[in-house]
Protein backbone atom coordinates (compact mmCIF):
# COMPACT_ATOMS: atom_id res chain seq x y z
CA UNK A 1 0.00 0.00 0.00
CA UNK A 2 3.16 2.25 1.05
CA UNK A 3 4.66 1.07 -2.49
CA UNK A 4 1.57 2.31 -4.10
CA UNK A 5 0.94 5.34 -2.37
CA UNK A 6 4.34 6.58 -3.16
CA UNK A 7 3.98 5.69 -6.80
CA UNK A 8 1.09 7.92 -7.39
CA UNK A 9 3.20 10.74 -5.54
CA UNK A 10 6.19 10.46 -8.01
CA UNK A 11 3.76 10.08 -11.05
CA UNK A 12 1.88 13.40 -9.37
CA UNK A 13 4.97 15.07 -9.55
CA UNK A 14 6.51 14.28 -13.00
CA UNK A 15 3.17 14.93 -14.62
CA UNK A 16 2.84 18.34 -12.70
CA UNK A 17 6.72 19.30 -14.59
CA UNK A 18 5.97 17.88 -17.86
CA UNK A 19 2.34 17.39 -18.16
CA UNK A 20 2.47 13.72 -19.12
CA UNK A 21 3.99 10.33 -17.43
CA UNK A 22 5.73 8.76 -19.41
CA UNK A 23 5.50 5.34 -21.26
CA UNK A 24 6.53 1.84 -19.62
CA UNK A 25 5.92 -1.57 -20.66
CA UNK A 26 3.38 -3.77 -18.68
CA UNK A 27 3.36 -7.84 -19.07
CA UNK A 28 0.09 -8.55 -17.62
CA UNK A 29 -1.21 -12.09 -17.82
CA UNK A 30 -4.07 -11.97 -19.76
CA UNK A 31 -2.20 -8.78 -22.39
CA UNK A 32 0.86 -7.01 -22.56
CA UNK A 33 0.12 -3.28 -23.01
CA UNK A 34 2.12 0.27 -23.22
CA UNK A 35 0.87 2.33 -20.89
CA UNK A 36 1.14 6.34 -20.46
CA UNK A 37 -0.74 9.46 -19.38
CA UNK A 38 -1.40 12.70 -20.85
CA UNK A 39 -3.35 15.61 -19.89
CA UNK A 40 -6.66 15.54 -21.27
CA UNK A 41 -7.25 19.00 -23.16
CA UNK A 42 -11.09 19.17 -22.24
CA UNK A 43 -11.43 18.38 -18.78
CA UNK A 44 -7.52 19.37 -17.48
CA UNK A 45 -7.49 15.98 -16.38
CA UNK A 46 -4.23 13.08 -16.08
CA UNK A 47 -5.95 10.45 -18.29
CA UNK A 48 -4.68 7.08 -18.78
CA UNK A 49 -4.08 5.72 -21.86
CA UNK A 50 -3.07 2.15 -22.72
CA UNK A 51 -2.10 0.56 -26.44
CA UNK A 52 -2.15 -3.25 -26.05
CA UNK A 53 0.72 -4.76 -27.95
CA UNK A 54 0.17 -8.82 -27.13
CA UNK A 55 0.47 -9.42 -31.07
CA UNK A 56 3.86 -8.84 -31.08
CA UNK A 57 4.60 -11.72 -28.10
CA UNK A 58 2.63 -14.33 -29.94
CA UNK A 59 4.40 -13.16 -33.50
CA UNK A 60 8.26 -12.73 -32.29
CA UNK A 61 8.29 -14.39 -29.11
CA UNK A 62 8.94 -13.34 -25.95
CA UNK A 63 12.81 -11.75 -25.89
CA UNK A 64 12.31 -10.33 -29.29
CA UNK A 65 8.57 -8.97 -28.55
CA UNK A 66 10.52 -6.80 -25.29
CA UNK A 67 13.48 -5.58 -27.56
CA UNK A 68 11.14 -3.97 -30.00
CA UNK A 69 8.47 -2.81 -27.98
CA UNK A 70 11.12 -0.55 -25.67
CA UNK A 71 12.29 0.61 -28.62
CA UNK A 72 9.00 1.72 -29.53
CA UNK A 73 8.52 3.07 -25.53
CA UNK A 74 11.24 5.07 -25.68
CA UNK A 75 10.22 6.62 -29.16
CA UNK A 76 6.83 7.30 -27.24
CA UNK A 77 8.40 9.10 -24.93
CA UNK A 78 9.94 11.21 -27.18
CA UNK A 79 7.20 12.48 -29.56
CA UNK A 80 5.73 12.63 -25.39
CA UNK A 81 7.97 15.26 -24.35
CA UNK A 82 7.30 16.89 -27.91
CA UNK A 83 3.99 18.00 -27.06
CA UNK A 84 2.54 14.71 -28.50
CA UNK A 85 -1.21 14.10 -27.35
CA UNK A 86 -3.44 11.04 -28.62
CA UNK A 87 -6.47 13.27 -27.76
CA UNK A 88 -5.55 15.70 -30.93
CA UNK A 89 -4.17 14.79 -34.18
CA UNK A 90 -3.97 16.24 -37.37
CA UNK A 91 -4.71 20.15 -37.50
CA UNK A 92 -5.50 20.61 -33.93
CA UNK A 93 -3.04 18.70 -32.56
CA UNK A 94 -0.54 22.24 -33.17
CA UNK A 95 -2.75 24.19 -30.51
CA UNK A 96 -1.24 22.30 -27.79
CA UNK A 97 2.46 21.59 -29.37
CA UNK A 98 5.07 23.42 -26.32
CA UNK A 99 5.99 26.88 -27.08
CA UNK A 100 9.68 26.05 -27.11
CA UNK A 101 8.72 23.78 -30.27
CA UNK A 102 7.28 26.14 -31.76
CA UNK A 103 9.65 28.99 -31.03
CA UNK A 104 12.13 26.87 -32.51
CA UNK A 105 9.69 26.08 -35.67
CA UNK A 106 9.39 29.95 -36.10
CA UNK A 107 13.01 31.30 -35.71
CA UNK A 108 13.61 28.62 -38.34
CA UNK A 109 11.09 29.96 -40.96
CA UNK A 110 11.84 33.30 -40.73
CA UNK A 111 15.81 32.31 -40.55
CA UNK A 112 14.77 32.58 -44.72
CA UNK A 113 12.76 35.47 -44.89
CA UNK A 114 14.53 37.99 -42.42
CA UNK A 115 17.81 40.50 -42.74
CA UNK A 116 20.27 39.52 -40.09
CA UNK A 117 19.78 42.23 -38.24
CA UNK A 118 15.66 41.45 -37.83
CA UNK A 119 16.31 37.84 -37.07
CA UNK A 120 19.71 39.04 -34.52
CA UNK A 121 16.47 40.75 -32.98
CA UNK A 122 13.90 38.10 -32.84
CA UNK A 123 16.55 35.31 -31.66
CA UNK A 124 17.45 37.63 -28.63
CA UNK A 125 14.01 38.58 -27.85
CA UNK A 126 12.19 35.62 -28.86
CA UNK A 127 14.62 32.98 -29.07
CA UNK A 128 16.05 33.35 -25.38
CA UNK A 129 14.47 35.86 -23.43
CA UNK A 130 10.76 34.79 -23.74
CA UNK A 131 11.60 31.01 -24.46
CA UNK A 132 14.32 31.11 -20.64
CA UNK A 133 11.37 33.34 -19.09
CA UNK A 134 8.86 30.63 -20.43
CA UNK A 135 10.53 27.87 -19.05
CA UNK A 136 11.19 29.31 -16.11
CA UNK A 137 7.62 30.05 -14.51
CA UNK A 138 5.70 27.82 -17.14
CA UNK A 139 7.39 24.79 -18.48
CA UNK A 140 4.57 23.02 -19.95
CA UNK A 141 3.16 25.77 -21.70
CA UNK A 142 1.96 25.87 -25.27
CA UNK A 143 1.34 28.84 -27.74
CA UNK A 144 -2.16 28.01 -27.29
CA UNK A 145 -2.47 28.48 -23.60
CA UNK A 146 -0.64 31.50 -23.33
CA UNK A 147 -3.36 34.23 -22.17
CA UNK A 148 -3.29 37.61 -21.84
CA UNK A 149 -2.74 37.84 -18.18
CA UNK A 150 0.61 35.92 -18.91
CA UNK A 151 1.71 38.03 -21.26
CA UNK A 152 1.13 40.62 -19.15
CA UNK A 153 3.01 39.21 -16.19
CA UNK A 154 6.17 38.82 -18.88
CA UNK A 155 6.07 42.70 -19.67
CA UNK A 156 5.84 43.61 -16.58
CA UNK A 157 9.13 41.31 -16.06
CA UNK A 158 10.86 43.31 -19.29
CA UNK A 159 9.75 46.32 -17.53
CA UNK A 160 11.31 45.26 -13.99
CA UNK A 161 14.80 44.61 -15.59
CA UNK A 162 15.03 48.82 -15.91
CA UNK A 163 15.06 48.96 -19.85
CA UNK A 164 13.75 51.63 -21.38
CA UNK A 165 10.54 52.64 -22.92
CA UNK A 166 11.53 52.09 -26.39
CA UNK A 167 13.37 48.59 -25.58
CA UNK A 168 9.94 47.55 -23.90
CA UNK A 169 8.47 48.46 -27.28
CA UNK A 170 10.36 46.62 -29.11
CA UNK A 171 9.88 43.37 -26.87
CA UNK A 172 6.59 43.83 -27.05
CA UNK A 173 6.50 44.36 -30.91
CA UNK A 174 8.67 41.18 -31.72
CA UNK A 175 6.30 39.04 -29.09
CA UNK A 176 3.18 40.20 -30.66
CA UNK A 177 4.72 39.37 -34.46
CA UNK A 178 5.48 35.65 -33.38
CA UNK A 179 2.01 35.06 -32.08
CA UNK A 180 0.45 36.67 -35.04
CA UNK A 181 2.80 34.35 -36.83
CA UNK A 182 1.26 31.60 -34.49
CA UNK A 183 -2.01 32.50 -35.02
CA UNK A 184 -1.03 32.08 -38.90
CA UNK A 185 -0.01 28.73 -38.83
CA UNK A 186 -2.58 27.12 -36.23
CA UNK A 187 -0.50 27.38 -33.30
CA UNK A 188 -2.77 29.58 -31.42
CA UNK A 189 -6.26 31.09 -31.30
CA UNK A 190 -5.54 34.69 -30.24
CA UNK A 191 -2.72 37.29 -29.84
CA UNK A 192 -2.38 37.56 -26.37
CA UNK A 193 0.15 40.84 -26.90
CA UNK A 194 -2.45 42.49 -29.69
CA UNK A 195 -4.24 44.76 -26.82
CA UNK A 196 -1.21 45.75 -24.85
CA UNK A 197 -0.42 49.37 -25.36
CA UNK A 198 3.27 50.83 -25.90
CA UNK A 199 4.91 52.44 -23.68
CA UNK A 200 5.26 56.28 -24.38
CA UNK A 201 8.63 57.37 -26.22
CA UNK A 202 11.21 58.89 -24.10
CA UNK A 203 11.86 62.56 -25.48
CA UNK A 204 15.32 63.45 -25.93
CA UNK A 205 17.02 66.59 -24.09
CA UNK A 206 18.90 68.81 -26.84
CA UNK A 207 21.88 70.65 -25.26
CA UNK A 208 22.02 73.77 -27.29
CA UNK A 209 25.05 75.44 -25.63
CA UNK A 210 25.90 78.76 -24.50
CA UNK A 211 24.56 82.03 -26.04
CA UNK A 212 27.88 82.23 -27.49
CA UNK A 213 28.02 78.69 -29.12
CA UNK A 214 24.96 79.35 -30.35
CA UNK A 215 26.02 82.26 -32.46
CA UNK A 216 29.39 80.95 -33.68
CA UNK A 217 27.48 77.79 -35.63
CA UNK A 218 24.85 79.77 -36.59
CA UNK A 219 27.91 82.27 -38.25
CA UNK A 220 29.56 78.79 -39.45
CA UNK A 221 26.12 77.36 -40.62
CA UNK A 222 25.42 81.28 -42.79
CA UNK A 223 28.85 81.17 -44.24
CA UNK A 224 28.33 77.74 -45.86
CA UNK A 225 25.26 77.91 -47.54
CA UNK A 226 26.26 81.30 -48.21
CA UNK A 227 28.70 79.87 -49.98
CA UNK A 228 26.48 77.86 -52.45
CA UNK A 229 24.48 80.59 -52.84
CA UNK A 230 27.02 82.64 -54.49
CA UNK A 231 28.45 79.90 -56.58
CA UNK A 232 25.06 80.21 -58.59
CA UNK A 233 25.10 83.56 -58.70
CA UNK A 234 28.03 83.86 -61.24
CA UNK A 235 30.11 86.46 -59.63
CA UNK A 236 33.72 87.93 -60.58
CA UNK A 237 36.10 87.46 -58.05
CA UNK A 238 38.41 89.58 -59.46
CA UNK A 239 36.50 92.12 -57.77
CA UNK A 240 36.04 92.69 -54.07
CA UNK A 241 32.60 92.99 -54.42
CA UNK A 242 29.46 91.66 -56.86
CA UNK A 243 29.60 92.84 -59.84
CA UNK A 244 27.22 95.57 -60.81
CA UNK A 245 23.90 94.74 -62.16
CA UNK A 246 22.39 96.81 -64.79
CA UNK A 247 20.54 100.14 -63.31
CA UNK A 248 17.12 99.20 -63.10
CA UNK A 249 18.35 97.01 -60.27
CA UNK A 250 17.57 98.75 -57.17
CA UNK A 251 20.35 99.15 -54.66
CA UNK A 252 18.72 96.79 -52.16
CA UNK A 253 18.87 94.12 -54.08
CA UNK A 254 22.43 95.22 -54.67
CA UNK A 255 23.12 94.98 -51.09
CA UNK A 256 21.79 91.45 -50.51
CA UNK A 257 24.14 90.31 -53.29
CA UNK A 258 27.12 91.79 -51.86
CA UNK A 259 26.40 90.66 -48.54
CA UNK A 260 26.07 86.84 -49.65
CA UNK A 261 29.28 87.25 -51.68
CA UNK A 262 31.62 88.51 -48.67
CA UNK A 263 29.55 85.59 -46.33
CA UNK A 264 31.06 83.10 -48.97
CA UNK A 265 34.57 83.27 -48.18
CA UNK A 266 35.89 80.76 -45.28
CA UNK A 267 37.66 82.58 -41.81
CA UNK A 268 41.34 84.16 -42.77
CA UNK A 269 39.84 84.76 -46.85
CA UNK A 270 40.21 88.49 -47.83
CA UNK A 271 39.28 88.91 -51.50
CA UNK A 272 41.61 90.23 -53.94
Amino acid sequence: MQTSQQHKERGKVVSDLFGYIPAVLKEYKPFWCIEYSVLHPATGQMTQVREKVSGYKTRYGVREARKLLRVAVNRLNLKLSQGYNPFFVHEDSRLYERLTNVIDKFITEKTRELRPNTLRSYKSMIGKELCEWAQQNYPIITASTFTKSIAVRYMDYIADKGKSNTSYNNTKKCASSFFSWCVEKCYAKENPFEHIKPKRKEQKKTNFGTARSARTNTRVFTRRKSRGYANCLEFDTSKSFAPQRSERNSNQTHSFERKIYTCAFRCGEKSQ
